[in-house]
């Protein structure tokens, strides 16, 4: 994990590189060249204008990142029952404790009894611990109606079944909290949304005064960086002289906003980190229920699951940018500078 971490650290603040540069440039490389002396104030404007473009880009970038479907489904798929990921397979064994029972019985068909026990085992529940009492019963049922079949039959049954539900009972836990932590990271990321919006139709309302805040919200605020904040549009501002002074608050908005966009990627971090921890812990701690020669699954499990993870962290970095970010808002923080000379 410390080598992974120091992985994203690089990645994070590594440059971006040409080509990212390039693409996220068009606000300021439009100006004129000598234009940050000449017109400060349009400077200012224009690397608002840039901050907001890579705001968008992490913000787009987190919301992506949070589904991360690949891991969420891998991770889930463990909690299989018919799965052998964890070197067992829970259906498995409980079909083959099933057997000494069922050998006793007379009137039961043994084929409709282990499909039964198949489809109870396969259906959606909530927790194992459900299917276990559900299992307790039916296998109970056998004692009642089977001369043969006694309690201590039973007891073997669930003696021998009831560990391997352990593991199972576990995923389903750390599963089902990850589930909720997922669905308050989303809730952030609206939070985060809104408040770049807000800052944006701050800064379109201020240059564009005759527009109407709420028709302006209904839009896509790609396209409200388009046509109110491109190069262009700002410099033909400017030349009209209708360019108005730079908000005092305008850089207290665009850190606050740069702060939120780097917390939530660090509490996304945690979440994920987390969770990765907690399912490597278990699968690990499962291996001992394997039968032998079962090592080799255990193995490759825990192996595939740190490639997904470790691969889509190193992707995560790249794609949210967070230095192009910093760039951005360096460079605001520059231009009001010459502002206050």
């Amino acid at each position: 994990m410390r080598s992974l971490m120091l992985a994203l650290l690089a990645l994070l603040l590594a440059p971006a590189s040409p080509a990212q540069l390039a693409r996220h440039a068009v606000y300021v490389d439009t100006l004129p060249a000598g234009s940050a002396a000449l017109r400060p104030g349009l400077r200012a404007f224009a690397a608002t204008a840039g901050l907001l473009d890579a705001a968008l880009t992490s913000l787009n970038s987190l919301q992506s990142l949070v589904s991360k479907d690949n891991y969420r489904n891998s991770v889930q798929a463990l909690n299989n029952p018919a799965s052998s990921a964890l070197g067992f397979s829970l259906e498995g064994e409980i079909q083959s404790a099933l057997q000494p029972v069922l050998a006793k019985t007379k009137t039961v068909s043994k084929t409709r009894f282990t499909d039964v026990v198949g489809a109870l085992v396969q259906a959606p529940r909530p927790g194992s611990a459900m299917l276990l009492s559900s299992l307790a019963a039916l296998v109970g049922n056998l004692a009642v109606q089977e001369k043969r079949v006694e309690r201590a039959d039973v007891d073997s049954f669930l003696q021998r079944v009831g560990r391997y539900f352990a593991p199972y009972e576990q995923l389903n836990s750390v599963n089902a909290r990850f589930e909720q932590q997922v669905a308050r990271m989303n809730g952030r990321l609206i939070e985060l949304q809104f408040d770049i919006r807000e800052y944006m139709l701050d800064i379109v309302l201020l240059l564009h005064p005759g527009e109407s805040r709420a028709a302006l919200r209904t839009r896509p605020m790609e396209e409200l960086l388009l046509q109110y904040l491109d190069g262009p549009v700002l410099e033909s501002l400017d030349t009209a002289r209708r360019l108005p002074p730079y908000p005092g608050d305008g850089v207290k908005g665009a850190k606050d906003i740069c702060s939120n966009v780097q917390k939530v990627f660090r509490e996304y971090q945690k979440l994920y980190g987390d969770n990765y921890n907690e399912i490597r812990a278990i699968v690990q701690a499962a291996r001992a229920l394997g039968r032998s020669g079962s090592g080799a699954t255990t193995d490759a499990t825990l192996k595939s699951l740190e490639t997904l993870y470790t691969e889509s962290a190193q992707a995560d970095a790249l794609n949210l940018r967070l230095r192009t970010l910093e760039g951005r808002l360096a460079a605001l923080v520059s231009s009001t500078q010459v502002l206050a000379r």
